[in-house]
């Protein structure tokens, strides 16, 4: 395949703490026996960027960039939209590029764009960037276990504007997450296994 392109797009999204990220991790590990090759897009990178320059401001510094503190990572969700409403799209945009522009490690292989961190208000943009959506669906009790037992400084609010309107999203996928970890490793080999015949087809 021509570099510049992916043979498709996934945008992963679902309760917090239904295991997006984990699903991308998951399928990264798939990916190596099935021939594809996966890039990673995170959406959220400008706010995680505000979050680790606000703790270090604050004379706090993080210790991972991927820590999370949900209460404050809604409210940049919230304000940096306010600012500039297409602020995670102009990202994206962006991001796509270069990923794309990248040297093609596996020359041959199927070129897939994971996106692990979809909200509902980035659904409409996503959409016209070429995506198909994919929900991690898992029952709202389980979402919040997960999301307690994972270590965030702070929960982030299910009622957040970021957070509302996940059961209005057209999906074209449905990854059942409510299992465990080799059960989810069954579901996403199935997901790839058919993800590869689609693009074959197309």
């Amino acid at each position: 395949m021509a570099e510049g392109f992916f043979d498709a797009k996934f945008a992963l999204f679902g309760l917090p703490g239904s295991g997006k990220s984990t699903f991308r991790k998951v399928s990264e590990l798939v990916a190596r026996d099935l021939d594809l090759q996966l890039q990673h897009l995170r959406l959220a990178d400008p706010l995680y960027a505000a979050q680790e320059a606000i703790y270090a401001i604050a004379g706090a510094p993080l210790d991972t960039p991927d820590t999370q503190d949900g209460e404050l990572l809604n409210m940049l969700g919230v304000h940096m939209r306010r600012i500039n409403p297409r602020i995670l799209e102009e990202h994206a945009t962006i991001r796509i590029r270069e990923l794309a522009a990248a040297p093609n490690r596996h020359p041959g292989n199927s070129r897939i764009l994971i996106c692990d961190d979809m909200r509902p208000t980035d659904a409409s943009f996503m959409r016209r960037l070429g995506f198909k959506f994919v929900l991690i669906d898992v029952p709202p009790n389980v979402s919040v276990d997960r999301r307690e037992n994972r270590g965030d400084i702070s929960l982030g609010s299910l009622s957040d504007p970021n957070e509302r309107g996940v059961a209005g999203i057209d999906h074209d996928f449905v990854i059942d997450n409510s299992g465990d970890v080799s059960r989810l490793f069954e579901n996403a080999r199935r997901f790839w296994e058919g993800a590869i015949l689609d693009t074959d087809r197309s």
